[in-house]
């Protein structure tokens, strides 16, 4: 588990800020994790509204514990380097960051 500002330190790890519907997101991009996801206190700067996933998805978090997710925000827009990115992104509690994703999704979009 890690917060933005040991994130901004760490060499081990890819954070920023970007934007991200035209807003700027704290990001972490973690080679841990396999999905991606928006903090439940950004969402609402996306405008956009969730879509139900057709299989339950769990994610277990920091403590240990599974939650069990079902919805989904599709096409959201990420600004990287003045290039925009489609990314869909899994509403849930985050802790410091807005938005974490999988670093997967640099490489199959070539970001």
């Amino acid at each position: 588990m890690i917060n933005a500002n040991q994130g901004q330190q760490s060499g081990d790890v890819v954070n920023g800020t970007f934007l991200v519907n035209d807003h700027s997101a704290t990001m972490l991009f973690d080679t841990g994790v396999d999905m991606r996801f928006v903090s439940f206190e950004f969402e609402p700067l996306l405008a956009k509204t969730r879509s139900n996933l057709k299989n339950l998805y769990s994610v277990e978090v920091a403590n240990g514990k599974s939650i069990s997710i079902d919805s989904v925000i599709q096409n959201c827009k990420l600004d990287l380097n003045d290039h925009k990115f489609s990314i869909d992104l899994i509403p849930m509690q985050l802790g410091s960051f807005d938005i974490i994703v999988c670093m997967d999704w640099l490489t199959v979009h070539r970001a």
